[in-house]
């Protein structure tokens, strides 16, 4: 058996590790240390937190700080990462990826994550102008971009006291494969409220593909990406509604998976930035009393997974194909609600993307060798 780790409990701003000797009668014991996250993320359950995890995957201990952005957790690798032989962030990408994909899948996916966290591991800056090099690490495998995992990388340092918050905002910027990204931090008495991720607008590939679906049934997407790829189309084009998870996931799934065959990463010089389509189910854009535009959004994996928020990337896409179509005017602000409640606004514009959300340190913990 290889060397065990344990996730070790801790509450926010009065961190404690503890190391219970019970559970190191020679073998990794189950059960003995449990990680609960708040009931709002109703998708997270108390689980086992003992495991073993072979020794070459990381020194010592790593660190992991997760935050909820609007129900979904991300989890944020402080330190204790591989060792890498890479000289800038993009190699960095390209050596997770080819040789430490057993350390994400050991981070995000079952029994100590589920498929709603996502996660984010955090190297040294190689720019002189970034605080961290962050490299994202979702459930589809590293990619170079994406907005809540960021904006959770940057929450997660403020909190933890790496850098010094300033009222009423505080900007970071990371090195990541896809350029210098910016996350700005709204911060009120010592606490971040809010994260703003500023980017580059997202590009729009073609804002009406026609997507055969079974049975002959032709449906519009919008193919856009904001760092990773992106179809958006509306829910009444495929005759669902936002009130059954399982519908939606189904029908999310059938998209990415078609798309994925006729009219494939490659084609649109993506296939560096993932392996799927990621899908955004759009409702009908409304406009408050007060002008403000909102629309209903199901954001689906390619397995069928619906998460509880847009994703900064999937509102970002949403905005754009809305102002590809003359439906949301540049710099017009957008909220992008889930079924789940969550909501993310943004905005896009001629030059760049911006979009922002709640979010909320409610742990950290750390993999021990014992």
């Amino acid at each position: 058996m290889g060397d065990s780790y344990g996730f070790y409990r801790a509450r926010r701003f009065a961190v404690h590790h503890e190391r219970d000797t019970s559970c190191n009668g020679g073998s990794a014991a189950r059960g003995v240390f449990r990680r609960v996250l708040p009931r709002a993320c109703e998708r997270s359950r108390e689980f086992d937190v003992t495991y073993t995890l072979p020794s070459r995957l990381s020194e010592g201990a790593a660190t992991i700080a997760d935050v909820v952005m609007g129900g979904d957790v991300l989890r944020i690798v402080l330190d204790g990462l591989p060792v890498l032989r890479s000289k800038s962030a993009v190699e960095a990408l390209e050596e997770l990826r080819s040789e430490h994909d057993d350390f994400r899948r050991f981070v995000v996916e079952s029994p100590r994550g589920n498929p709603g966290i996502n996660g984010c591991l955090l190297l040294p800056p190689y720019s002189p102008e970034a605080i961290r090099t962050a490299v994202v690490a979702p459930q589809i495998g590293y990619v170079p971009i994406a907005g809540t995992p960021l904006m959770a990388a940057a929450a997660a340092l403020a909190e933890l006291g790496e850098v010094d918050m300033v009222e009423p905002r505080t900007a970071l910027r990371f090195d990541t494969a896809g350029g210098i990204q910016t996350i700005e931090l709204e911060v009120e008495a010592g606490d971040v409220r809010f994260a703003c991720w500023t980017t580059a607008r997202p590009h729009c590939f073609d804002a009406d593909y026609a997507l055969t679906l079974d049975k002959g049934q032709v449906v519009p997407v919008a193919v856009v990406s904001p760092g990773i790829p992106y179809a958006v189309v509306q829910a009444s084009d495929l005759g669902v509604t936002f009130e059954d998870n399982d519908t939606l996931g189904g029908a999310g799934a059938a998209v990415a998976s078609k798309l994925r065959l006729q009219l494939p990463l490659e084609a649109i010089g993506m296939q560096n930035a993932a392996s799927q389509y990621h899908v955004m189910i759009v409702g009908e854009l409304r406009r408050s009393s007060s002008g403000l535009a909102s629309i209903e959004v199901a954001c689906v994996s390619a397995s069928g997974w619906v998460w509880s928020t847009p994703a900064g990337t999937g509102a970002l896409s949403v905005a754009t194909y809305l102002n590809e179509h003359s439906l949301l005017g540049n710099d017009e602000a957008l909220e992008t609600v889930t079924p789940a409640g969550s909501r993310f606004r943004c905005r896009v514009r001629d030059g760049n993307g911006v979009v922002e959300a709640s979010c909320e340190l409610v742990a950290l913990s750390t993999l021990l060798r014992t």
